[in-house]
C-alpha cells in the first residue's frame, strides 16, 4: 500500500485508504469475509488463505501491468509481484511442511509451478 500511496501521491492522485475490513468493491469486500472466516478455522486453513490471497495479488499485479504505460506504475507493480511470488513460496512450503499442499486458484499451474520450484527473488 505504502508504494502504490507513493506513486498516487507524486502523481498528485487523490486517493482515500479505508478503514481495516471496509472496501468499495463488493467482490474484494466477499473475498475479505470469506478469508477471516475460513482463515480463522485452523492454523493449516491461515496458510491456505494467506497462499490464495498471493495466488490472486500476482493475477492482479500481471492484469493491471498490463494494462499501463507508465514506467514508474510498472516498475511498482513488478515489484509488488516479485514480494507476491517470494510470499506464495514461503506459503506453499509452510503448508507443504504441514503435510499439505495448495492447488491454485487465480494463476495457471505451469506458473504456479514455475514460482514454488524456484528461488526467492530479490525484489526492489
Amino acid at each position: 500500500m505504502d508504494a502504490i500511496a507513493q506513486v498516487l501521491t507524486s502523481y498528485g492522485i487523490q486517493y482515500t485508504i479505508l478503514p481495516v475490513g471496509q472496501f468499495a468493491d463488493s467482490a474484494l469486500l466477499n473475498f475479505y469475509n470469506q478469508f477471516i472466516t475460513n482463515g480463522s478455522i485452523s492454523s493449516s486453513n491461515a496458510l491456505q488463505i494467506g497462499a490464495t490471497i498471493e495466488d490472486l495479488d500476482i493475477l492482479d499485479l500481471e492484469e493491471y501491468t498490463a494494462q499501463s504505460t507508465n514506467e514508474t506504475v510498472i516498475n511498482v507493480f513488478n515489484s509488488l509481484e516479485c514480494g507476491s511470488r517470494n510470499h506464495l513460496r514461503s506459503f506453499v512450503s509452510a503448508i507443504i511442511s504441514a503435510g499439505g499442499s495448495y492447488t491454485p486458484q487465480f494463476i495457471s499451474q505451469d506458473y504456479y509451478n514455475e514460482i514454488v520450484s524456484s528461488s526467492n527473488e530479490k525484489c526492489n
